[in-house]
């Protein structure tokens, strides 16, 4: 536990994609010198100017411009009444890539918001893919105001305007800045704290529903920077406070079933409740946060302090959820914040009555507003079980169900998006115990049927071996699982895609030997295709391949292992991919800092690299905008110290000779 806490606490202190900020020690750019995009030259461009022109498939159009003094620039690329999908481009004099965009400007336009050193600088205004049509480029400037703790600041925006404000702390502590809407205007104000690196440290969480805005984080010595801007890009009048907060102790240390308690936490921080289990049953936990950046997480102890559960994310949206089985007696239940969150919560506690159903019956019964209810089954022997739950009566539910081990562990969910009346789990599932946990997708009244039958979609296909490929065709709501053995601990990348013009919309499931859900993914291999990349230990497992709401057609299923080798900064690596291979390599930060990760084409083939920049936990936490039309392709990323891996592939799935290195930059 401690471990995976500090490595998220570390990521989310020190991990800058380097959108906001920038300065002339960054990544070299890619090389535009290849053969399958043109560049024009087409002047300079000053501050405060907009140009206007005209793009051809992989055409890139190239505006220089010069800057003084340290500016913080406002580049937007819109498309001018066509069908061009803009991307955008900001580099040094020299080359060197500062940053890329493809949506930053809402509606598939680009914007690029960066903080510069007096220089040369040059734009690259191109179309995502082959995309072309009639653009506008604007450069302009913002100016970086100060604000102080106790100041408020009352300005106005023009519409699509960002204003950027700076302070500086000397002693930690909470934080809070608010903004209100000062004129009858329909502006909403929205606002982004970034630190003095460009890490996101948190928004507002206003929907654009509010004339107010206010957000409240828990920060360390040191200068940050506020992006105000309104929602939607609306424009309007304003104040904006900066003030210090004082944070209250928790109010209440115990809790009672149906109660919900209310409190802020900040970082490493924990507040302990008291917890009395009437009598035997089922608990619900929750820690929800409140408006808030919260990264809830909670923990249940019983009355000798041994450790019985914890969670991160079961609530969803960042929120944490608990459903154990207790015996009657005393608990305390801790809610506190993953690595350094901190934020407002709401912590409730509800008993749940559970219901046995066996095997081929069927149970009439209904929800109240937000009501949830457990059913058991037990199954002696290996088997396809179906579950499925359905809206009947005068106010049918929209039925949502999740597939849970007797300890509360999750397996599956439904195939429910919300909008259908009627919902399915189809699973092969080994002797034990199950619960299945039954609500409507809204937390609405109203009646439902909830059936178990012996016989499922998931059919058994016999093994997959590593490197083949098979083939299938799956009808709507149908499974097909597939034994996997792997004989040493490996990195293993599953693939389940439509095959040809198959109408499929793949979805993937992972178990271990035990049947319990290790990872689930939808559309991860891109263009509505399955994948699961991930490092397994050698042993047994099921792949299984289904459709998503409802789809059917033909697929291909195909489970590889990705190669890993090992990788110094400052080393240049010279290797190979074979069309539809991947490549993972290994790095240690030893210092923190800005570091770049170039993959480069050699050669005379088609191949263009693609990476991605992971945590050795395997979570993405950048890749390089390669588009699929360019040579070569890079990251440039402030890194804390730590572990690292790096994915290399083709885009498309191309294969070919490459250059890779990572370099730290000075």
């Amino acid at each position: 536990m401690p471990s995976r806490l500090l490595s998220i606490f570390i990521a989310s202190c020190f991990l800058t994609i380097i959108a906001f900020f920038c300065f002339a020690h960054s990544a070299k750019a890619q090389s535009f010198g290849d053969s399958q995009n043109t560049y024009n030259q087409k002047g300079t461009i000053s501050i405060g100017e907009a140009k206007k022109g005209t793009l051809a498939p992989n055409e890139k159009h190239v505006y220089e411009f010069q800057i003084q003094a340290k500016t913080m620039i406002v580049i937007d690329l819109k498309k001018d009444a066509s069908n061009l999908d803009p991307y955008l481009s900001l580099q040094t004099e020299q080359g060197y890539l500062i940053q890329n965009d493809d949506d930053g400007g809402g509606d598939l336009n680009s914007k690029i918001i960066s903080r510069l050193a007096p220089g040369r600088y040059k734009i690259i205004a191109g179309g995502l893919g082959t995309s072309s049509g009639a653009y506008e480029l604007r450069l302009n400037a913002t100016d970086i105001k100060s604000i102080s703790i106790g100041d408020t600041i009352n300005d106005t925006l023009k519409d699509g305007q960002v204003k950027v404000y700076e302070f500086t702390l000397k002693s930690e502590g909470l934080v809070r800045i608010d903004g209100r809407r000062t004129d009858d205007s329909a502006f909403a104000p929205f606002i982004d704290l970034k630190s003095e690196f460009g890490n996101p440290i948190g928004n507002d969480l206003n929907n654009g529903a509010c004339a107010c805005s206010e957000l409240i984080s828990y920060l360390n010595p040191g200068t940050y920077f506020i992006f105000f801007k309104g929602y939607s890009d609306r424009g309007g009048s304003y104040s904006l406070s900066l003030t210090r907060k004082e944070y209250r102790a928790q109010e209440f240390t115990t809790i009672s079933a149906g109660e919900t308690r209310k409190g802020w936490i900040f970082p490493t921080q924990k507040h302990s409740y008291d917890f009395t289990m009437p009598k035997s049953g089922f608990a619900m936990i929750d820690l929800v946060k409140d408006n808030s950046n919260l990264d809830a997480y909670l923990w249940l102890y019983n009355s000798a302090g041994i450790e019985l559960a914890s969670d991160d994310d079961a609530g969803g949206n960042l929120n944490a959820r608990l459903l154990k089985k207790l015996e009657a007696g005393s608990y305390k239940i801790i809610a506190g914040g993953l690595g350094n969150s901190s934020g407002k919560y709401a912590l409730s506690a509800r008993t749940i009555e559970a219901k046995n159903i066996g095997l081929n019956q069927t149970l009439n019964d209904s929800l109240a507003d937000n009501e949830i209810k457990l059913y058991l089954f037990t199954l002696s022997k290996e088997t396809n079980i179906s579950f499925i739950g359905k809206g009947t009566g005068a106010t049918p539910i929209r039925p949502y169900m999740e597939l849970l081990s007797s300890n509360s562990q999750f397996i599956e969910k439904d195939n429910n998006t919300g909008s259908l009346y009627e919902s399915l789990i189809s699973k092969q599932l080994f002797p034990g115990e199950y619960i299945i946990l039954l609500k409507d997708y809204s937390g609405k009244a109203g009646q439902y049927s909830f059936s178990l039958k012996e016989g499922a979609g998931d059919a058994s296909r016999g093994a997959i071996e590593l490197g083949k490929e098979i083939k299938g065709n799956l009808s709507q709501n149908e499974k097909h699982s597939y034994s996997l053995q792997l004989k040493k601990d490996a990195y293993v990348s599953i693939d389940h895609t439509k095959d040809g013009n198959s109408p499929l919309d793949a979805f993937l499931w992972l178990y271990d030997a035990n049947g319990m859900l290790v990872q689930s993914d939808d559309d991860g291999g891109g263009n509505r295709n399955a994948k699961i990349m991930r490092q397994l230990k050698a042993g047994k497992y099921i792949v299984t391949a289904g459709t998503y709401s409802g789809s059917s057609g033909a697929y291909k299923l195909i489970a590889s292992e990705i190669i890993i080798s090992d990788i110094t900064p400052g080393q240049a690596v010279k290797d190979s991919l074979k069309s539809g291979e991947m490549k993972m390599y290994i790095f240690d930060v030893k210092k923190e800092g800005l570091y770049t990760i170039t993959g480069k084409r050699l050669g005379q083939s088609n191949f263009a690299p693609y990476i991605d920049l992971k945590m050795e936990s395997g979570k993405v936490i950048g890749n390089d905008f390669n588009t699929g039309s360019e040579p070569s392709s890079g990251i440039s990323m402030h890194l804390p110290k730590g572990r690292f891996h790096i994915l290399m592939k083709g885009h498309n799935n191309t294969g070919g000779s490459y250059r890779i290195l990572v370099r730290e930059e000075k």
